[in-house]
């Protein structure tokens, strides 16, 4: 029961990761995106 416990919160700390990794990947995305279109 401990084991299981445990692993399940290691996955929502891996979807919390994956999740704020996206929003940095959307952000740099955009940011190239915008610099693009200056040139």
């Amino acid at each position: 029961m401990f084991s299981y416990e445990s692993n399940s919160n290691y996955i929502e700390v891996k979807e919390m990761e994956l999740v704020e990794i996206r929003q940095e990947l959307e952000k740099m995305a955009k940011r190239l995106a915008a610099f693009r279109g200056s040139l």
